[in-house]
């Protein structure tokens, strides 16, 4: 009696513990050390070379000893008297170096060697925080950037915008205005455009471009950064095939010679650095790591270039990492190295604006740089270091003829120090993740306390054993990152399973039924229909899908028609007028494209919501007045879900509503018991997850969900829209099962309703902590910040 008052306190308890085990390991995973201010980098007595200063820290941040030779250092010198960063949000590598690049000017400048193009490789989270922090730091961000994305402010570690800053440069801004809550007092003028505001591709760049004209008659700036966010907005809303991509490119192209003819008549050293900060998938979207969205295009235009570097038009450009811009913008503005670079400096560039003295003197800054950086490590990079700046930071090989072939091998030797440290470079609060498994091992032992004391163990029938089975594989799965990657097929698999199991174990009762026969075919069709949707994962992503042919242009009709079919499906399902009423607003939504029949839309569903509560029924009709109230919270969230999904995923959601009927149907004629349903209910959910596009990757989230029919930006408001967008499935799964059970089956057996709940918890315990031990004990993999991240979130 004692230990059945004692189980509800316990599971309490496990409850707290598990909250607080995630809290601590997303502390210490996404660590944020904050703001690094600009430190000194101190010298060694025996390695400053006496060399041009503008290539070494001013002696504001360098501590000099007496015997050191000073008569050189005493200011800093710009190689390039005024650089342009033209940076076009998005711009994937093959929009510039595709044999069919709408970018003609851009194009036509690398082959009449006019510039040098490079495909600059960006490290995951392919996002805009994360990436504008790595290209002025040269340092890999950390994940928790993804978050800080979505209009927080945020603070930068040492970089080469306050470097130039304190070194005297004028620098101007316009664009997204995340460089303004990056670098809020380093602009002398700034202007900042709403980055989140995806319907707008149009004024998002008009609202730059005004501005460029004056800025490029004022000889008062050294430095003008132009961020422009068209292309990005729309590749969410309509994707990289979009027939709104080329006229966007050409306008970017239109800008870029513009820019240029004005640096070329100036007849002064001038760059114009044309770049992508991510890039984008086919459907728009980016966060991953897929090829589409790492490879972006980094251009160097400058009239100082000899026509003879020129490169034909089929020579592939060569690969470069982000990060080396940095330490490239750095040494060519005459000022520091950020302390936290893990980028190279990037030779061709630096050749024709540098002497073979100053390069030296470059390799012995940066190596210098990376040094201090990597004193955590002693290997043989190490080494390779330590004999690179032995070899170019002393004093006696100053005035040393290095030929061009010795700093190639000194810069060759700093990449593959900077790889090594870029592999290892992100910090993590291991305290924090520690402590976060200690918590997770208690509330593992109060949950096997709690089904003790509920005799679960004592009792174990049909739905016990499929889900213990189900979560020894689905754990196991969570060790490799390449089963988490295709993890959808896992739950695909699983569901034909757990009905076969379930039904088998009704002794054949349902064998005799035709009806049931029948429904169940239509599931296993359904199901089958619904998995070819929409494709996911990593390996067979690429495959054409139903999407893909819905969304053809010339297959639009099919499309819409599909569309008013779903409508009538949801009428022949629910026969409620405001749900059609909003659906049909939701059509002309997705057919024309016009904000008034989303908000609607919008207007219909919060009526059908309000109604909700005005809803009165008899004393004795209490679990018909819930269901009731259920079934139209449900309605709600199907009409709402429908006008922020993709048109061609708006089928979709009544081929779901067509499956929760015949599951329903199929579990009431086969007598299967509330928890029988409920793990049938809990696969639907996240297969239907996956249904969606959805996958364990970041650039599966689909952003422009939060802005439809949006025309004000509104974090809480677009973060709740985009949640409800991605986990469509799980919510309508939990809605339909609330609908579906009624209350008095749970309370037909004393705990039941206890049993299944510490259950599920500790199935998700489990789960949860396997993902979070495979992202900790691999926290230096590749992918570790779009796949195991994102897999911990669920």
């Amino acid at each position: 009696m004692k230990s059945s008052k004692l189980s509800p306190l316990l599971l309490y308890l496990a409850v707290s513990l598990h909250i607080l085990s995630v809290a601590f390991f997303l502390h210490g995973f996404l660590w944020h050390a904050g703001q690094r201010a600009i430190t000194k980098i101190p010298v060694e007595v025996d390695e400053l070379p006496n060399v041009t200063p503008a290539l070494i820290p001013s002696a504001e941040h360098v501590e000099m000893s007496s015997n050191e030779s000073t008569s050189s250092i005493t200011a800093s010198a710009s190689r390039v008297k005024r650089i342009v960063i033209f940076l076009i949000d998005a711009l994937r590598a093959d929009f510039v170096f595709s044999s069919d690049s709408r970018l003609n000017f851009l194009t036509g400048a690398l082959r009449h060697g006019r510039g040098m193009g490079f495909t600059a490789k960006a490290q995951t989270p392919t996002v805009t925080l994360p990436r504008l922090k790595a290209l002025t730091t040269g340092a890999v961000p950390n994940f928790v950037d993804v978050i800080l994305n979505f209009g927080t402010q945020t603070a930068v570690n040492d970089n080469f915008i306050d470097r130039m800053k304190l070194a005297g440069k004028r620098i101007a801004f316009y664009g997204d205005d995340t460089w303004l809550r990056m670098f809020p007092t380093s602009f002398v003028r700034s202007e900042g455009v709403t980055s989140f505001l995806v319907s707008d591709y149009t004024e998002v760049d008009n609202n730059v471009t005004r501005n460029l004209a004056e800025e490029l008659e004022r000889d008062d700036w050294d430095v003008l950064v132009l961020h422009y966010l068209g292309l990005d907005h729309i590749g969410h809303l309509s994707g990289s095939r979009s027939s709104l991509v080329e006229p966007k490119l050409r306008e970017m192209d239109g800008l870029i010679r513009r820019i240029y003819r004005v640096l070329e008549e100036k007849k002064e050293p001038s760059l114009l650095v044309v770049l992508g900060d991510h890039g984008m998938t086919d459907a728009g979207s980016h966060g991953g790591g897929t090829d589409a969205e790492i490879n972006t295009p980094m251009v160097f235009l400058s009239p100082s270039f000899p026509r003879k570097i020129g490169v034909s038009p089929n020579t592939p450009p060569a690969s470069i990492k982000q990060v080396d811009l940095a330490s490239t913008i750095s040494l060519l503005t005459g000022t520091p190295i950020p302390a936290d670079n893990t980028g190279v400096f990037i030779l061709p560039v630096l050749r024709h604006f540098l002497s073979t003295t100053e390069l030296q003197s470059a390799v012995c800054q940066l190596s210098r740089q990376l040094q201090l950086a990597v004193l955590k490590f002693e290997n043989e990079s190490m080494h390779e270091l330590r004999e690179t700046r032995r070899i170019f930071c002393s004093p006696g090989n100053v005035t040393f003829p290095f030929s061009e072939s010795d700093i190639q091998n000194a810069a060759d030797a700093l990449r593959m120090v900077a790889s090594e440290l870029s592999a290892t470079a992100s910090e993590y609060g291991i305290v924090s993740i520690c402590l976060s498994f200690l918590l997770m091992g208690s509330a593992f032992v109060l949950y096997c306390i709690v089904l003790s004391n509920l005799k679960l163990m004592l009792t174990v029938n049909t739905v016990e054993i499929v889900s213990g089975v189900w979560m020894v594989f689905h754990a196991i799965s969570l060790t490799s990152s390449s089963f988490i990657e295709e993890e959808h097929q896992l739950w695909y698999i699983s569901i034909p399973s757990a009905l076969s199991v379930l039904l088998l174990s009704q002794n054949g009762s349902w064998l005799a039924n035709k009806g049931v026969m029948g429904k169940l075919l239509g599931l296993l069709v359904l199901h089958r229909l619904m998995r070819e949707w929409n494709r996911t994962g990593d390996k067979w992503a690429h495959l054409p899908d139903i999407g893909d042919w819905l969304r053809e242009p010339d297959n639009a009709w099919t499309l819409y028609g599909l569309i008013g079919l779903s409508i009538a499906i949801h009428a022949g399902l629910t026969k409620s007028v405001p749900l059609i009423t909003g659906l049909t607003f939701t059509f002309f939504f997705h057919y024309s494209q016009r904000n008034l029949f989303a908000w609607l839309a919008y207007v219909v569903s919060a009526l059908h919501l309000v109604s909700v509560f005005f809803i009165r029924r008899q004393p004795h009709e209490q679990e018909l007045l819930r269901k009731e109230r259920w079934l139209r919270l449900r309605s709600v969230f199907v009409n709402v879900a429908c006008v922020i999904v993709r048109p061609h995923n708006m089928p979709l959601i009544a081929l779901m509503c067509c499956l929760e009927r015949l599951l329903g149907d199929v579990a009431v004629a086969s007598k299967l018991t509330p928890k029988q349903v409920a793990f049938l209910y809990f696969l639907h959910g996240w297969a239907t997850f996956f249904y969606f596009g959805n996958a364990n990757a970041i650039s599966s989230v689909d952003v422009s969900a939060g802005f439809a029919g949006i025309i004000v930006y509104c974090a809480p408001l677009h973060g709740l829209l985009i949640f409800l967008q991605v986990y469509i499935g799980p919510i309508f799964w939990l809605l339909s099962l609330i609908c579906r059970i009624p209350c008095s089956a749970w309370q037909a057996s004393a705990g039941r309703r206890a049993e299944f709940v510490t259950l599920f918890l500790f199935f998700r315990l489990v789960c949860v902590a396997v993902a979070f031990g495979s992202a900790a004990l691999q926290r230096h993999h590749l992918f570790v910040w779009t796949v195991f991240c994102y897999q911990s979130a669920l």
